[in-house]
């Protein structure tokens, strides 16, 4: 009897674990198919062009980490074609607070921030903020050469070249003719800006640092040019 007795209370205890881990899977299979509806239904109204619904759908999307990356770019894109970008930057704000995500992650929407500020707003006073809390997170050269593009318009020169400078130490890996355009370009816009502080030797060096990536780079072709025929 004792045995008996044993044995139902463990065939209970069984039953009643099963029952749990029955439910529990339903609970996570419901929710998985809510977060996917909700995916499926912001994809669709976005194809539609009803931005406002793709929204709201993307926002109950974020819920699921696979989703989480696509969801954030079409919202703000949803943004974008709403010309909302008032709401971007709080959608962002609210990303950095309440999504952490790794350093990178924070560096870039601290960036799209700034970059918002700058180009959209017109207001270089806040995106300065953003783009250097931004390099807080993550040194990355776009955002320092955004800051030497703004103290070069406020004449800042020198800072310009410090900027520029230290984004260019960033550009390590040149593994691509395109990435090698890019940084002989950059290097070239470095050179001009050592030609408005008169540091014509360092000038030098870079346009030819620049040709040797590029050579068809017209920019390092005028500065090495502006600087064997000065009164050019």
């Amino acid at each position: 009897m004792k045995k008996i007795s044993r044995l139902s209370v463990s065939l209970f205890f069984v039953i009643i674990l099963g029952i749990a881990l029955v439910t529990f899977l339903n609970h996570l299979h419901a929710q998985q198919t809510d977060d996917q509806k909700a995916f499926t239904m912001a994809e669709k109204a976005y194809e539609q062009g009803d931005y406002k619904n793709a929204i709201e759908f993307y926002k109950k999307a974020l819920l699921k980490e696979r989703y989480v990356d696509k969801s954030e770019i079409q919202i703000l894109s949803s943004f974008d074609k709403l010309h909302q970008p008032e709401e971007k930057i709080n959608f962002l704000k609210d990303r950095i607070e309440t999504y952490h995500g790794d350093a990178f992650r924070q560096a870039f929407k601290y960036r799209r921030i700034a970059d918002i500020y700058k180009n959209e707003l017109k207001n270089n006073q806040l995106a300065r903020v953003f783009y250097q809390k931004s390099i807080e997170k993550l040194v990355t050269p776009d955002a320092l050469i955004s800051l030497s593009e703004m103290d070069e318009s406020k004449g800042n020169i020198n800072s310009a070249i410090d900027f520029r400078e230290k984004a260019l130490s960033k550009m390590t890996i040149i593994d691509t003719e395109t990435l090698a355009r890019i940084k002989a370009a950059d290097l070239a816009k470095l050179g001009n800006l050592y030609l408005q502080v008169n540091r014509e030797a360092d000038a030098r060096r870079i346009f030819e640092e620049a040709l040797k990536l590029n050579p068809k780079s017209r920019e390092a072709q005028n500065g090495l040019e502006k600087l064997t025929n000065p009164k050019k």
